[in-house]
């Protein structure tokens, strides 16, 4: 059936609706003058609503109505015209609020740059932050930092913070509760996420019970650059101990399962310290809530960083 044949199936007075529309935009004749044709937008909108005719479409909240304006005419005009404004009913996320990240990329060297941290946004003010990185093999603990951010344009802000290195990110909003940043840098190609921290407060008892995990990165350890990838559980006993169960992959060597306990500290802040033995003293976390969290191993030389989620 041609699409012709289907219209007059579904709507046999389509053509005579769609004229009756479309003549009741076209502006009146003005006397001694040609009038201009209707916008395409105009003619468009009479289509849409023929559509819906024809299919039955309904919306329970319509969006608000276009506005016409018209010319007026004048002297010097030889026509006549109208011009149609669709309102926006965009809206443009806000950076208000805690946020837990973590960031992952390269430097102009070769060399990694891994981050996981937090900080608190409001008012155009970073306060109360502090993030663990290696970068090109060194590593940097539990650094404070402030700061300040602008909104540029809608739901992109621009960061400016204290720290020495890496201290402006552009990050564009997702929703008030997720973003996503990369490091304005020039000599650091990195880009991570942001996730709104559900919680004013953290302690041990914020992780309890068995979570999945993955990282991955580069181990330089022994002199030259190696793969290095992780995945596995860490089973949190509320109370302050740990049992790792992995599978690594270095550099194509697969090893495991490997099972090692250790022990845990969670700040109120959200940042969390695993030590395992054999392993690393320098597990870091940051907490978006009970449930999911950044994490770095926070050693010289390992560039390897990755995310933890609780499983259901």
């Amino acid at each position: 059936m041609s699409t012709v044949d289907l219209l007059r199936a579904h709507a046999p007075n389509a053509s005579e609706e769609l004229h009756r529309r479309v003549s009741a935009l076209r502006p009146a004749p003005r006397r001694g003058r040609r009038v201009r044709p209707v916008l395409v937008l105009a003619a468009a909108a009479a289509i849409a609503v023929l559509a819906a005719v024809v299919h039955g479409f309904s919306t329970s909240a319509p969006a608000p109505a276009p506005t016409v304006a018209s010319s007026g005419g004048g002297a010097a005009d030889s026509h006549a015209y109208e011009v149609v404004t669709v309102p926006s009913t965009a809206k443009a996320p806000a950076l208000s609020g805690s946020y837990a990240f973590g960031s992952k990329g390269d430097t102009t060297t070769l060399g990694g740059a891994n981050t996981a941290g937090r900080f608190t946004a409001s008012g155009g003010n970073i306060t109360a932050g502090v993030r663990d990185s290696v970068q090109d093999g060194n590593s940097g603990t539990n650094v404070a930092f402030t700061g300040t951010y602008t909104q540029t344009t809608p739901g992109r802000f621009l960061l400016t913070l204290s720290t020495a290195a890496n201290n402006s990110l552009v990050v564009w909003m997702e929703s008030p509760s997720r973003g996503f940043f990369l490091v304005n840098d020039a000599t650091n190609v990195s880009e991570g996420t942001l996730d709104l921290q559900q919680g004013a407060t953290f302690s041990n008892a914020s992780m309890n019970g068995q979570y999945g995990f993955v990282m991955n990165g580069f181990d330089f350890t022994t002199g030259v650059a190696i793969t290095k990838d992780r995945i596995g559980t860490l089973r949190w006993d509320g109370s302050g101990k740990l049992i790792l169960n992995e599978v690594t992959n270095t550099n194509g060597s697969v090893a495991g399962p490997i099972v090692i306990s250790g022990t845990y500290t969670v700040s109120s802040n959200g940042r969390a310290v695993g030590s395992i033995s054999n392993l690393s003293s320098n597990l870091v976390f940051y907490l978006v809530s009970g449930n999911d969290a950044y994490t770095i191993q926070n050693d010289s030389l390992l560039e390897i960083n990755g995310t933890i989620s609780k499983q259901q």
